[in-house]
């Protein structure tokens, strides 16, 4: 009744009492209703009428993971939750509009999230939880921003606060980082692959071009090695983000390098270690082109520091704009309206972050004095972190903190 009976699809799940696949009839543009519609998939699982409810952003469209009928976030288990899976507009199959992103921006992001949120509230009137991962936690904290009765509580993975285009802050996180043992390794892993691009840009445009990864014009980059540069600079970021421990990283890359044997020829196996990495380089590829639009006109990114590695590359300068498909133009006034938010109104939002993750540390989210938040830091984590990563106490204390928020009593 709430969405047509054309759109939901009922499935059988182990993890759920009901499951739905629903196309929600959304706004293309909600300032102005009479642009139509497009369909908004979200994932519904049914636990039980009295339970809250946690509402999860699909930040890059459902993740794989995400899709699986079995899947149950950590905080829907914890709490012993209905769950709600939003796929992120413009990503995947929830599209407003293919020709423009035009109709992308934090406050119709929020819209969405509003919009379902009274579409449901027949159902279920209260104990609503706001959940995201990364871009995902960055959804959710603007919505609690533009609708902050909405939800009972928010709690975002993995996420900082950049008020400008290309955040120098990166910069010095990452210069600090190169003086560390770890750092100090990656850093000659780059510059060896800079050094060698002559050997390495046929096996690299072999492998990019296997896997579908990237066509020529795509970005307007004409050319592999302009495109190898960006991907060697993109390392040192990816490596804080997702490893942190050199040993770690290095596991993967020979558990990640074994893998494309399987769509390559066995002369790739005696290539050294250091040669095995262009296997794990992966260039930006189209499906992100609406994160990089948004990062680059709304809420802010990082830029690349060239100068350590200036005498290697091909180019002066690697804006990362040029990623986003369209031209972008920076305005930051609903970041620093939102940071202004975070520092005196914000209230019931739980920040679980990682010490290693650039996204967590980097321009971190400020908390007023007077409200109720939590924020919990995991030592030597990375942007994957979760809840269960931390110890029995930390975990203990922060669902308790939830429960208090949505009014659960036990």
């Amino acid at each position: 009744k709430l969405f047509g009976e054309e759109n939901v699809l009922t499935v059988d799940s182990s993890a759920f009492k009901e499951y739905y696949k629903i196309n929600v009839p959304m706004f293309i543009d909600h300032n102005d209703k009479n642009k139509g519609t497009y369909f908004n998939r979200i994932l519904l699982g049914f636990k039980d009428f009295s339970a809250p409810v946690v509402m999860e952003s699909g930040p890059y469209g459902f993740y794989p993971y995400q899709e699986k009928i079995s899947y149950k976030t950590e905080l829907a288990e914890l709490l012993n939750a209905n769950q709600i899976i939003v796929e992120h507009r413009y990503f995947r199959k929830s599209i407003p509009d293919s020709t423009t992103f035009k109709y992308l921006t934090y406050k119709q992001v929020s819209d969405d999230f509003h919009h379902i949120r009274q579409k449901l509230n027949a159902i279920f009137p209260k104990k609503w939880l706001a959940i995201g991962h990364s871009k995902g936690g960055d959804a959710v904290l603007a919505y609690k921003f533009y609708y902050p009765n909405d939800v009972e509580a928010t709690v975002c993975y993995g996420i900082n606060l950049c008020v400008e285009a290309e955040d120098r802050q990166f910069d010095q996180f990452l210069a600090d980082k190169r003086k560390t043992e770890d750092g100090k390794k990656l850093y000659e892993d780059q510059l060896y692959l800079l050094k060698n691009k002559k050997r390495l840009l046929p096996e690299f445009r072999d492998f990019i071009t296997n896997k579908e990864l990237f066509l020529e014009d795509d970005f307007g980059i004409n050319d592999v090695e302009t495109l190898y540069d960006y991907s060697v600079l993109e390392l040192a970021v990816e490596f804080w983000q997702f490893y942190g421990n050199y040993e770690i990283y290095k596991d993967a890359i020979i558990s990640n390098y074994e893998g494309t044997l399987e769509i390559h020829q066995p002369k790739l196996a005696p290539l050294s270690f250091r040669d095995k990495i262009i296997y794990s380089i992966i260039p930006p590829t189209k499906r992100l082109n609406p994160h990089y639009y948004q990062a680059f006109t709304e809420g802010g990114y990082y830029g690349y520091d060239e100068k350590p590695f200036q005498k290697y590359l091909k180019n002066k300068n690697y804006p990362i704009n040029i990623f986003a498909g369209e031209k972008t133009v920076f305005n930051n006034t609903f970041r620093l309206a939102e940071k202004k938010w975070t520092e005196t109104e914000m209230e019931n939002v739980l920040l679980i972050l990682a010490d290693t993750d650039p996204w967590s540390v980097i321009c971190p989210i400020p908390f007023p004095e007077d409200k109720d938040n939590l924020k919990v830091m995991l030592k030597n984590s990375t942007h994957s972190v979760k809840l269960k990563d931390f110890d029995e106490e930390t975990r203990n204390s922060a669902v308790l903190k939830l429960e208090s928020w949505l009014g659960i009593s036990k």
